[in-house]
This record gives structure tokens, C-alpha cells and sequence, in this order.
């Protein structure tokens, strides 16, 4: 099939002119990667016009890309490890998507020089007494009566004495847990949970730092409650989300199943809903319809934005590849919206950057610096 009948179906498709059956055509078409390329050529050679000169919108940008790779004739599916082929898809507020293409899977990450490799499963377990226990995802072993690791898991037996230990993941880490009543918890990279070996009494309590996923186990006769801050939450079982770190702008959580009631310690308390994320900085705001994905991306193996400033995408990476982000003048404007997986090296997820005018160096293997 030659180029201009590609063109051809293409600029039939944006006109909205296509016939079923060229329709047909063009989307078998884009099955082919030489023809995937093109596509993307074409897009960001008018994208890279002056603005007043594009002749797409923003909108109509988004539709046709979002249209194109959403399909199931086309191995590049929003929300799926898609890649494995195409590593990393941004989108900016101008309308423009980069993909930045890797040939072989991510299985296996080479490292280039000055490159830094992502956060792995790793964390510190601190028992009672004060004993550090490294952890990652090769152990197999049992650290002491009752608790054990499996792989990047680790898990409590139910009859064990009570006693408090802190399992705390670093910056470029991260790590699963099973509490001693069957609650499973996973922790983002600088995060931290202390929480007690078994769970006696009329309730149940643990405290975070950091970001957090808990599967609470149920138990109505013995709610459990999660304390983060100034935040506390009190549920009987469910599936939420919450995203204390200290550098963002405010305490997140979000509900994606069950009940939870959040309460500003000393001040008010809601009821939350699935579907629902609040927000406490100085009061509580409750977003109602949350974006469930985004929340949990990272528990997915995702950096997931959603017209998000540089500072934002920036603070998710500095914490996942264990480097620090110094803006060298101005903060470049920018917005982005889309998926990266988390498994890329630092220089894979960067290289969309220079394609949207964001330009970067990295010193030192653990400094970023953004330029002007």
C-alpha cells in the first residue's frame, strides 16, 4: 500500500469523509508499525506549527489519537501494558502526544550511561526491638515466628503476640503487606506503615506516611482506622487510596469501594463514597467523580496524569527514581495527560520531554535539571 493512499484515508478520517469501508482500511493499515510512524509524523509535523496555524484543536487532537489507539486492530491500548512496543504516551494541553518507541520489552532495561534505572520492590522492615531486616523481591524466608517473606509480599500470621513493627519503602521503592487479619496494603516509593502484629480488641489501627492502597479485610465488629497526619479514616471494609505525602498541596483520598468516613483531626468528618476523593489542606473537599485510574495508576505499575503541571510529573518521578529536580529560571508551562510505565529508565521517560519543548539535563546520575 503506498504512502498517499495512507494520507489519503487519513485526511478522509479527520474530515470526517471515510466510508465504512476506507475506514476499514485505514485502521487495518495501522496495524503495521512503519504506518503507525507515519501517523505520528504527520500529527506532529502540524502540532509544531505556530498556534495560530494548527489546524487541529486541541480536542479534535485528542479524538483522533485517542480513537486511532484505542482500538483492538491496533496493539497500542489505553490502560494496558501496550508498552512493551511504545513505552511512554504524553499528551500535552496543546493537543501534542510524543511516544517515545522501545523496540525490545521492558523485561529488559538496559542502562546508559548517566541514566538512572526505576524504583524497584524493596523496603525496611523495623521490628519491635529496633532490628532493621532489608527487604526486596528475591527474599523467600521467614524473618521470625509468624512473619515472612514472599517475593516483594510480606505477611503476618494471625496468632502472634501483639507487638509493633514499621515496614518503610525508600525513595525508588516499593512493597506489599499482609496484616495479621488478611488486610493487604501496598506502599508507593517513600512511604511507610507502622502497624501492630495482631489486632486484639474492639478495633484496628495502623499509621502511614507517604502514598498507601489498603484492601481492608471486613469486620464490622472491629472497624479499622488509618491515620495520616492531621487525617483519619475509619472503615469496616473496602478499597481506597490515600496519597499523604508532605510536598503535595494536600491529603488525598480516594474510594473505590466500600465506605469510609475521613476525619480532619479536632475539626470535621465526612462520609465518602466510592467514586469519591477528598482533599484536606486546612477543610475537607470531596470530589465526586474521581478518576479511580489515576489514583491507583501507580499500584498498576503507572505514572498516570491528567493536566498536570511539570512540579507535579516531577515530584513522581524525583520519588520513584531516587533523584532531585532543580529548575535552573523560569518553570516551563506545560500540561500533561496520559499514561508512563513505571518500569522505564529515567532517560526513557525524559526523552517525551524534549519533543515538548521541555528541555533537561541530568548530573551527577541522581540530579534533574529542567532549563528554560
Amino acid at each position: 500500500m503506498s504512502q498517499d493512499r495512507l494520507q489519503y484515508l487519513y485526511q478522509q478520517w479527520l474530515a470526517k469523509s471515510i466510508t465504512a469501508t476506507e475506514e476499514e482500511e485505514f485502521f487495518s493499515l495501522l496495524a503495521e508499525p512503519d504506518n503507525q510512524a507515519l501517523i505520528e509524523m504527520w500529527v506532529e509535523k502540524q502540532l509544531l506549527l505556530p498556534k495560530e496555524e494548527i489546524p487541529l484543536s486541541a480536542e479534535k487532537t485528542h479524538l483522533i489519537l485517542q480513537t486511532i489507539f484505542q482500538t483492538n486492530r491496533v496493539h497500542v491500548i489505553k490502560r494496558t501494558r501496550w508498552w512493551a512496543a511504545a513505552a511512554v504516551l504524553l499528551l500535552l494541553s496543546t493537543g501534542t502526544y510524543i511516544w517515545v518507541n522501545k523496540s525490545s520489552s521492558t523485561q529488559n532495561i538496559t542502562v546508559l550511561a548517566n541514566d538512572v534505572p526505576p524504583g524497584s520492590n524493596k523496603a525496611v522492615l523495623t521490628l519491635s526491638d529496633g532490628t532493621a531486616v532489608k527487604l526486596d523481591s528475591t527474599g523467600n524466608k521467614v524473618i521470625s515466628k509468624g512473619i515472612r517473606q514472599t517475593g516483594a509480599q510480606l505477611q503476618y500470621d494471625a496468632d502472634l503476640a501483639i507487638s509493633y513493627n514499621t515496614l518503610t519503602t525508600p525513595r525508588g521503592g516499593q512493597f506489599q503487606l499482609t496484616l495479621p487479619d488478611g488486610t493487604k496494603v501496598w506502599l508507593n516509593a517513600a512511604s511507610s506503615i507502622h502497624y501492630p502484629t495482631a489486632f486484639n480488641g474492639k478495633e484496628r489501627r495502623v499509621e502511614i506516611s507517604g502514598e498507601v492502597y489498603f484492601e481492608v479485610a471486613k469486620n464490622e465488629k472491629m472497624p479499622f482506622y488509618v491515620k495520616s497526619g492531621i487525617q483519619e479514616i475509619e472503615v469496616l471494609g473496602t478499597h481506597f487510596n490515600i496519597n499523604a505525602y508532605t510536598d503535595e498541596n494536600a491529603i488525598s483520598t480516594t474510594l473505590l469501594e466500600g465506605s469510609i468516613r475521613v476525619n480532619y483531626t479536632g475539626h470535621t468528618s465526612v462520609i465518602v463514597k466510592p467514586g469519591q476523593q477528598t482533599q484536606l489542606t486546612d477543610h475537607i473537599k470531596v470530589i465526586d467523580d474521581a478518576d479511580m485510574d489515576q489514583a491507583i495508576a501507580w499500584k498498576n505499575g503507572v505514572f498516570a496524569f491528567n493536566q498536570a503541571d511539570i512540579p507535579t510529573v516531577m515530584r513522581q518521578l524525583s520519588r520513584w527514581y531516587n533523584v532531585e529536580v532543580e529548575y535552573a529560571g523560569a518553570i516551563p508551562k506545560r500540561a500533561f495527560t496520559g499514561e508512563i510505565a513505571r518500569e522505564l529508565t529515567l532517560a526513557q521517560v525524559l526523552k517525551g520531554l524534549t519533543k515538548t519543548r521541555v528541555n533537561y539535563k541530568i548530573e551527577g546520575g541522581n540530579r534533574i535539571i529542567i532549563l528554560p
